[in-house]
C-alpha cells in the first residue's frame, strides 16, 4: 500500500529537519566538485554577457548590409547643417551631384541645400540649382601663396554673392560647403561638432588637413553660423584688401575668416583626404570619416559611400590606391593614406594627427615631393595638384 500524500511530506520534513552527518572524505571532494562547477558558470555566463554588445554589432553589420542604414549613424540628432556645392553642367560634376540625388545620400542628406552652376537647370531627380555664369579656373598661380592646384575664388565670389542675396543659410546652425567629388556623411559631421560642444554662435570654422600651412582644405569646409555670417559680412573688405590673386577659394575664405576674428580648431579625423600630403589619388574608404575625398566618377563615389557606411557585401572595403609611379616607390604605401581606428578612443580627437590614431611621416612626404619637382621641373603644382604651395608641409 503505497503511503498518503501526507505521510509523503512528514517524511519528507523529517528528512530535512534532520542533523547532518559529518562529512567524509568523498561528500567533501563532491561539494569541491559542486563548488568549482558553480564558479565556472558564473564566470561563463558573464562572458556571455560582456559579448553581448560585440555580437549586436556583428549582427548589425551582417543582416542589415543593403539598408539605407549608417552603421555610424546615431539617427537625425545634433546641429543643422546647410550645405552647399558648385558644380560645371555636363560635366562628371553634375552626374555626381545627380547620383547623391537620387539615393539622397551627401549634400541631399543635410537640413539645407544649395547648387551653383552655370546657368540655372533643374539635376535629374528634380533638384533646382541657382546660376552664377560662367566658370572659368586656371591651373596654378602667382605670388608667395600662389596655388599649385586650380585657382577658383572669382567663381566662388559669385556663388557667395548669392548666398547673400537671400541669406538662405540663416536659421541653419553650421554651413558646410562640399566639393562635389567628396564623399560625405552630414550626420557624422554633426557627430564631430557635438564631440567638440560647438553652437551655431561660436566663431569657429575646422581646419581638417594636419601639419601643413593653411590646413583648410575645401573638399570639406565647416563653419559655423556665426563665422560663416561674419565672412559674408567682411567679404567686401576682404575682396578688396586681401592679395588672393593666384589663391584658391579655400586659402581665401580661411584668410578671410581669420580677418574678421573667426577662430581656427583643428579637426583631423574629419575627412580622409587624398589631397593632404598627397598627389590627390583617392584614398580608402575604411568606415567612420565624415568625408571622402576625391572621387571623380559616379561609379568611385556610390562605391565609396557603400563601403563607408558598411552596405556593401557586408565587408566595409577599400578603393585601391593608384599612387604615380616614382612617387609611389618613394613613399612606403602604408603611409599615404593612414588607416583610422574605428571605435577607438581617439577616432573623434581632432587636435593633432599624431592623437587621431595614427602619425604622419611628414619628412618621407617632404622629401619624395622635392625629389619629384626637381626631376620634372615644375613648381610643385602640375601633377603633384594635390599639395599646392600655400599648403606646403609644416
Amino acid at each position: 500500500m503505497e503511503p498518503s500524500v501526507e505521510e509523503r511530506l512528514m517524511a519528507a520534513d523529517a528528512r530535512n529537519s534532520a542533523p547532518a552527518s559529518a562529512p567524509g572524505p568523498a561528500s567533501g571532494l563532491r561539494r569541491l566538485w559542486i563548488a568549482g562547477t558553480a564558479a565556472g558558470f558564473a564566470i561563463a555566463a558573464l562572458l556571455v554577457l560582456a559579448a553581448r554588445p560585440l555580437a549586436s554589432s556583428l549582427q548589425l553589420a551582417s543582416a542589415d548590409i543593403g539598408k539605407s542604414q549608417d552603421l555610424f549613424d546615431r539617427g537625425d540628432v545634433g546641429p543643422s547643417l546647410f550645405c552647399w556645392s558648385v558644380i560645371r553642367q555636363k560635366s562628371y560634376e553634375q552626374a555626381i551631384l545627380e547620383a547623391q540625388l537620387s539615393v539622397g545620400a551627401g549634400i541631399f542628406d543635410c537640413d539645407g541645400q544649395a547648387v551653383f552652376s552655370e546657368e540655372s537647370f533643374t539635376l535629374e531627380g528634380g533638384f533646382d540649382t541657382k546660376g552664377i555664369g560662367t566658370l572659368s579656373a586656371n591651373l596654378g598661380g602667382a605670388g608667395p601663396l600662389g596655388t599649385g592646384s586650380w585657382v577658383n575664388t572669382d567663381n566662388f565670389f559669385r556663388a557667395w554673392a548669392r548666398l547673400q542675396e537671400g541669406w538662405q543659410f540663416e536659421g541653419f546652425d553650421f554651413v558646410v560647403k562640399l566639393d562635389p567629388d567628396t564623399v560625405s556623411f552630414p550626420r557624422r559631421i554633426k557627430q564631430h561638432l557635438m564631440h567638440f560642444g560647438l553652437s551655431a554662435d561660436d566663431m569657429v570654422y575646422l581646419d581638417n588637413c594636419p601639419n601643413v600651412d593653411n590646413g583648410f582644405y575645401g573638399g570639406i569646409e565647416v563653419m559655423s553660423q556665426a563665422a560663416f555670417s561674419s565672412f559674408m559680412e567682411g567679404l567686401d573688405g576682404c575682396r578688396q584688401n586681401l592679395p588672393y590673386t593666384g589663391w584658391g577659394e579655400d586659402l581665401f575664405a580661411q584668410k578671410c575668416m581669420e580677418a574678421v576674428g573667426v577662430k581656427m580648431l583643428g579637426d583631423y579625423q574629419l575627412i580622409r583626404d587624398g589631397n593632404c600630403h598627397g598627389p590627390g589619388t583617392p584614398p580608402p574608404c575604411t568606415p567612420g570619416s565624415a568625408a571622402y575625398h576625391p572621387f571623380k566618377d559616379t561609379g568611385a563615389w556610390l562605391n565609396c559611400w557603400k563601403q563607408a557606411s558598411g552596405r556593401l557585401d557586408g565587408q566595409p572595403g577599400q578603393v585601391p590606391i593608384q599612387l604615380p609611379g616614382q612617387f609611389a616607390a618613394r613613399l612606403p604605401a602604408q603611409w599615404h593614406s593612414p588607416m583610422l581606428h574605428v571605435g577607438s578612443p581617439q577616432a573623434f580627437r581632432g587636435h593633432s594627427g599624431a592623437q587621431g590614431g595614427h602619425e604622419f611621416p611628414t619628412h618621407l612626404v617632404e622629401a619624395a615631393r622635392e625629389e619629384t619637382e626637381m626631376e620634372e621641373k615644375g613648381d610643385g603644382g602640375a601633377w603633384f595638384g594635390g599639395l599646392p604651395s600655400y599648403h606646403r608641409l609644416k
